[in-house]
């Protein structure tokens, strides 16, 4: 879901770009016009995100998806190993991306567990890895499919065992803090919370750079994407204006401190219902659960489809699960406004109500 000025922005945009009389979609990405929009995004996520200058900032024209291989190829060297947390559908798909490339040890990410349990866990990987450090740990901190994030993200658990960490952190990234300088990349998609699709963005820290290996695709290498300014061929224009828009709005709106703070209400709001409620149900543990993406089931099974339809006939759309677990999904990024969760339980009772 976009913000309503950035929605209108956007329209705006494509019939008379800031009053001169042509399409956004004409602008040239050599333009002066062209250069003042990357500072402006550049500037704004430096601002909101307290990026340091150790840091680049990339904006890719590829999705998330892509970065699952471009990520080995630019830190894994044949003879090394890598580490990838599972924690989900997301983090799964990662590594099988990465597993084309060099050895991947997968590890059952210790997301629920006690401090000794996590130490434990450590020293197991210790033993398997022997002497030899992993290139670098993958996780993702907010799996969308299945509700789950990181409640303690793992670079306050991997303080002892250093090796850079790298999180897609493409659904939660600009609605709560992060812990930036513990990580020596972070990468997003665009369509959650920074615009729309065609664009993902990926920070850096500068001393990765110049690992990649050499059948490294030109494109998909992250140190020619910082010697060009993000520019190794045409950008895609219109999703990083989307973009700058959505960082904009965001400011105007209290900065990740207010979207934060908005997360936890939409989600509490939620979640307090399902687990008051003898239809719905939502399994995962309360420490686990992601502040961005509520999956929830119908404990009648028969009963999911008419509760879709009826959802969507009061303007409540795309709550159908994902295909690979049915069942319903909420997705509540940062644009989406609390009156949109309170439609969704009065639904939700009025429903319980027919069929309970």
């Amino acid at each position: 879901m976009l913000p309503g000025p950035v929605q209108e922005a956007l329209q705006q945009s494509l019939v008379d770009f800031e009053g001169q009389g042509i399409s956004l979609l004409s602008l040239s990405h050599r333009s002066e016009r062209f250069d003042a929009l990357m500072h402006s995004v550049q500037t704004r996520l430096r601002s909101l995100l307290e990026i340091s200058d150790e840091y680049e900032i990339l904006l890719c024209g590829f999705g998330a998806s892509l970065h699952f291989s471009a990520i080995p190829l630019n830190f894994l060297n044949e003879e090394g190993v890598a580490i990838y947390e599972m924690s989900g559908y997301w983090s799964d798909r990662a590594a099988d991306e990465a597993e084309h490339f060099g050895r991947i040890w997968r590890f059952q990410a210790p997301l629920n567990v006690s401090d000794a349990a996590r130490q434990q866990g450590m020293e197991v990987r210790e033993q398997m890895l022997g002497p030899e450090l992993p290139a670098y740990v993958h996780y993702c901190s907010n799996e969308t499919i299945d509700g789950v994030s990181w409640p303690t993200l793992p670079d306050q658990w991997y303080g002892e065992f250093p090796c850079p960490v790298i999180a897609d952190m493409s659904s939660d990234i600009l609605s709560r803090p992060i812990h930036l300088d513990a990580h020596a990349m972070v990468y997003a998609s665009a369509q959650k919370n920074l615009g729309i699709t065609g664009l993902s963005l990926a920070l850096i820290r500068k001393d990765m750079l110049g690992q990649a290996r050499s059948q490294t695709p030109r494109l998909l290498n992250y140190e020619v994407l910082a010697d060009t300014h993000s520019i190794p061929n045409t950008p895609p224009v219109f999703p990083i204006f989307a973009l700058e828009q959505t960082l904009i709005w965001i400011e105007k709106e209290g900065g990740i401190a207010a979207m934060y703070a908005r997360a936890r209400q939409r989600s509490d709001l939620l979640y307090s219902f399902i687990d008051a409620s003898e239809l719905y149900m939502n399994e995962v543990p309360q420490l686990l659960r992601s502040l961005l993406n509520v999956p929830f089931a119908l404990r009648q099974p028969g009963l999911t489809d008419p509760f879709l339809a009826g959802a969507e006939e009061r303007g409540l759309l795309q709550l159908q699960g994902h295909r690979s677990r049915g069942g319903v999904r909420a997705s509540l990024y940062n644009a989406m406004p609390i009156e949109g969760v309170i439609r969704l339980t009065e639904w939700m009772r009025e429903f319980e109500q027919q069929h309970g």
